[in-house]
């Protein structure tokens, strides 16, 4: 379970979710490939892309799913809850923090929608 949670945390700090593509952005590849535990893993409608924090940003749903956890989306708080077993995380957007088991932690950069 710890092992989920960190690893949930580094991908979300290395890609949180998705927004407008910056001038320093703009310089990145056009396409960013993603590759957990050996196998790609398929965005069907967002792409990733490298934000103006030099952060590569991908669709989160895809990559907690893909580590069976459940995805949801809460419209009047603006957050997504993601539970896996005990363990939950919850995304803000427009944050650059998370929720981990009720616990604060701080990215460097801002959970977005794209």
């Amino acid at each position: 379970m710890k092992k989920w949670v960190s690893t949930s945390l580094a991908v979300m700090m290395a890609f949180g979710l998705m927004t407008g593509i910056s001038n320093a952005a703009a310089k990145a590849p056009a396409f960013v490939s993603v590759v957990m535990d050996g196998q790609k893993i398929w965005f069907p409608d967002a792409q990733a892309f490298i934000d103006e924090n030099n952060r590569t940003l991908v669709p989160v749903r895809f990559v907690a799913e893909k580590m069976n956890a459940k995805v949801g989306w809460e419209p009047d708080t603006m957050s997504v809850p993601i539970e896996r077993g005990d363990q939950r995380i919850r995304l803000t957007i427009g944050e650059n923090k998370a929720l981990v088991n009720d616990k604060e932690v701080a990215f460097d950069t801002k959970a977005i929608i794209r």
